[in-house]
């Protein structure tokens, strides 16, 4: 699929995020591009992610900081890995 034919526009936008796969699996990562559907991670440097996987992801830089306990959670589907990258699909807020 070619960018026209992206379901949601992308905005280029860095801010750091944590991946958390479980309550000691926590890796640091930033966004590449965000946009309505999910968004593009760079730097992950944690295990392999089969498509599918739902992870959690703290999101702090918009309203807050990173280590602000008021950062944004959200359930994340993961589309695809390559290497360090990331494509991940919203999947719901953690309240």
């Amino acid at each position: 699929r070619g960018p026209d034919l992206r379901r949601h526009r992308r905005v280029d936008v860095r801010l750091s995020v944590t991946v958390v796969l479980d309550r000691n699996a926590i890796f640091e990562a930033h966004t590449l591009n965000v946009s309505e559907g999910g968004m593009l991670l760079g730097a992950y440097r944690g295990p392999d992610l089969a498509p599918g996987r739902l992870i959690g992801l703290n999101m702090g830089g918009v309203i807050c900081d990173a280590d602000d306990d008021n950062a944004e959670r959200y359930l994340m589907r993961v589309v695809r890995q390559t290497g360090a990258t990331l494509a991940l699909r919203f999947a719901g807020e953690i309240g």
